[in-house]
């Protein structure tokens, strides 16, 4: 038995506008989100290791080799977000999560219209700033941009303690939260994980709170780039996608496992043709997600959204061509196009 919630938001922190996006799954909050591109003089500082064991080292390096696999791009481990991110995982345990489930107020929206997941009052115990921009200044980091995902997840059978790792898979099997961990213009992460709280059944429940930033200037990608998810030959991939609030394909009442293509952020990508088919050639039914469709997206990515589940232990095959055009004064508009195939697993 497994119950999972998720939230996520992203705060692009872009000429002093700060843009909030927020969803929810599993029934519980979640989402992803957009960050703009920034030509400003970045502030840096010295990178400072996180010192990880555990669960944190575990779920830092299965998000590194997913963006590897996938081309996104490889992530450092900064002190300094790490610990922006555990104070807030530490805000949610002490005051959200007293009787081992969360709270609802998590999955709404404050007076200010932020979600209430990402946001700290100042009169509760454990603040260390309203929102994540917030929280990393405080742990002595100043971005340029910054994001923020966090879920919770219950272990698989009572007194079993959750799979963080899972945590992350669940996150990426959605829109919304997948566009905040793959966003190629982050390039440093921090983990943070709460102490396990026990509900009436005896499960417990550990919430994950993931902040990736950068302080440098958007890094420069191959031409021609393109990033994938599910990546080339991945196998074990969920059938179904993760529940979000808001649902990107409202009209779908049982949506497959999302695929995803994204170009370098200085680009806008149309969508020409966007397909899946089974082993026997079938073509899936689904509906193609962009920025056109969601604000909530980048220009520069595309979602797939199956009309129903992927069947299981499944090959399936993905055509993809579309046009490439600069934006913000780059050049060079281009086609990109890409084939691909990955496996679903069991279930």
């Amino acid at each position: 038995m497994k119950k999972r919630q998720f939230m996520s938001v992203v705060f692009a922190t872009i000429l002093s506008a700060v843009a909030f996006l927020t969803a929810c799954g599993g029934g519980g909050g979640g989402g992803g989100g957009t960050t703009d591109v920034t030509t400003s003089t970045p502030t840096t500082t010295t990178p400072v290791p996180a010192t990880q064991t555990g669960p944190k080292a575990a779920m830092y390096q299965y998000i590194d080799s997913f963006r590897a696999n996938g081309g996104f791009g490889s992530l450092t481990s900064d002190g300094r977000v790490e610990n922006a991110a555990q104070a807030h995982s530490n805000y949610l345990t002490t005051n959200f999560y007293a009787n081992g489930v969360p709270d609802p107020i998590l999955f709404t929206l404050t007076s200010a219209g932020l979600p209430f997941a990402h946001y700290e009052e100042a009169t509760r115990p454990g603040f260390t700033g309203a929102v994540p921009d917030d929280r990393l200044r405080a742990a002595g980091y100043v971005p340029t941009r910054s994001s923020e995902v966090s879920g919770s997840q219950f272990g698989a059978a009572a007194g079993a303690d959750p799979d963080t790792k899972g945590c992350v898979d669940q996150l990426i099997g959605t829109v919304f939260h997948r566009a905040a961990l793959l966003d190629t213009t982050m390039d440093s992460i921090g983990v943070g994980i709460g102490s396990a709280v026990r509900d009436g059944n005896g499960f417990l429940l550990r919430n994950c709170v993931i902040n990736l930033a950068s302080q440098s200037a958007v890094r420069v990608l191959p031409s021609g780039w393109i990033g994938i998810t599910p990546y080339a030959g991945q196998i074990g991939i969920a059938t179904k996608m993760s529940p979000e609030v808001p649902d990107p394909t409202p009209t779908i009442a049982v949506e497959g496992y999302p695929i995803s293509i994204q170009i370098a952020p200085e680009f806008s990508l149309a969508v020409d043709t966007f397909s899946v088919s089974d082993g026997s050639g079938s073509q899936v039914p689904g509906l193609v997600v962009t920025r056109a469709q969601s604000t909530l997206l980048r220009a520069n990515e595309a979602y797939f959204v199956p009309n129903g589940a992927l069947r299981p232990n499944t090959t399936y095959t993905v055509s993809f061509a579309g046009r490439a055009s600069p934006v913000q004064g780059a050049a060079g508009a281009w086609v990109p196009i890409k084939t691909w195939t990955f496996t679903t697993g069991a279930q």
